[in-house]
């Protein structure tokens, strides 16, 4: 199943398989927000499949983790900075364009 983002403005994305959800919520160091699927689903709100099939997004907990996903989509959207070189300053190149070193006199 394929699903727009938030007001169509992120690209759609495929759900993940039951089983990839369990095993992220089982990954030492998993979110807070994949935690919370496995104890909806220990608690019995929802299955995996029900999960992963979008027939539980009205519980709090695939919520939280529909918000981060789209959070972090828009976030790897967003076009980088570019990075700001050593040579990014105010101060004169000491290598002209032609690749000739210019020597300068102390101040």
């Amino acid at each position: 199943m394929t699903t727009s983002g938030q007001d169509g403005v992120l690209p759609p994305y495929r759900r993940v398989s039951a089983e990839t959800l369990r095993l992220a919520t089982e990954a030492t160091g998993a979110p807070e927000y994949l935690r919370g699927l496995a104890r909806a689903v220990r608690c019995g709100q929802a299955t995996w499949a029900q999960i992963a099939d979008g027939m539980a997004d009205d519980l709090p907990e695939v919520q939280a983790v529909n918000a981060a996903v789209a959070a972090k989509a828009q976030e790897l959207a967003e076009p980088a900075e570019p990075e700001k070189s050593d040579r990014d300053n105010d101060e004169p190149d000491d290598e002209p364009e032609d690749g000739n070193i210019v020597f300068r006199e102390p101040r």
